[in-house]
């Protein structure tokens, strides 16, 4: 039985934040949120990197895609260093295990969840909570940003989550992505919906 998933992924080292839906054909889709925090004082980086990825490589499945928040462009020297290894190291796994992936620019993200690429993360996750927070509540700002990271991926695919007609300014974000062209989401998708996992 063909799995569809659809992660996002709001990469750092302190807190990752994840978002995954997860559909079956023979159930409805579900949702889970995580954020998953590591320390410098106890942990090397490559183990961290490993801390990191190792709860998301089980959330594959046979139809998969991922959608990753870019490196902060705002960061700066050693920060910004850190920053691009880790997200080398998840594209990286992501590219071994065969999912296509999207990188999203912050201010992409902040556009299509509150029309303003200014956004700071209290009205990201604010907004998520009111908007999104039918489907998945978001505990923290990372999984605010990983669920709508995730929300743009399925409804650029075929599944919207927010209620109504899709604002003209929505629209032409998802249209200014490099979206992968071969994935898709099953027929079936476009009915599923559940609370979260």
């Amino acid at each position: 039985m063909t799995t569809t998933t659809v992660i996002g992924i709001d990469a750092a080292l302190a807190a990752t934040g994840v978002a995954v839906w997860r559909y079956r054909p023979a159930g409805p889709g579900r949702f889970y949120l995580d954020t998953i925090r590591t320390s410098p004082d106890t942990t090397p980086r490559p183990a961290r990197w490993g801390q990191i990825t190792a709860p998301i490589w089980p959330c594959i499945t046979t139809n998969t895609l991922a959608v990753v928040e870019a490196v902060f462009q705002g960061a700066k020297g050693d920060t910004a260093l850190r920053l691009a290894e880790l997200h080398g190291v998840i594209l990286d796994g992501l590219h071994r295990r065969g999912v296509p992936y999207v990188v999203v620019h912050d201010k992409q993200l902040k556009k299509y969840a509150t029309n303003s690429g200014a956004a700071d993360k209290d009205l990201m996750l604010a907004t998520a909570r009111s908007q999104l927070g039918h489907a998945a509540f978001p505990a923290d700002h990372d999984q605010a940003d990983a669920l709508w990271l995730l929300a743009m991926g399925l409804h650029r695919y075929g599944q919207q989550l927010l209620p109504g007609p899709v604002p003209r300014w929505r629209a032409k974000v998802l249209a200014d992505v490099g979206w992968p062209p071969g994935f898709r989401l099953h027929l079936e998708t476009n009915t599923a919906r559940e609370g979260p996992a």
